[in-house]
């Protein structure tokens, strides 16, 4: 199980820098780093932060299907970088 936190940077125009995850799979909380991906589809832009960038790609893939047609979501153009 695991929830997330952010802390927060003023003016900082990168959304889901200093996202970091509270990991209690072990027994034992910490926090860990996230890795953070996006990715344009039309006019929209999605994002997903994770413990893993399989984990966050597979994440913003399934918003991106969510939210518009299967066919412009491609996971080729995923962007990814730690938070």
């Amino acid at each position: 199980m695991s929830c997330g936190l952010k802390v927060v940077k003023a003016n900082e125009s990168n959304q889901d820098v200093g996202t970091k995850m509270l990991d209690l799979s072990s027994g034992k909380p910490k926090i860990v780093s996230t890795i953070g991906c996006h990715l344009k589809s039309g006019s929209r832009s999605l994002s997903a932060s994770a413990k893993t960038e399989k984990e966050a790609r597979a994440e913003v893939l399934a918003r991106c299907r969510d939210a518009t047609v299967v066919s412009f979501c491609k996971e080729e153009e995923i962007r990814c970088s730690p938070n």
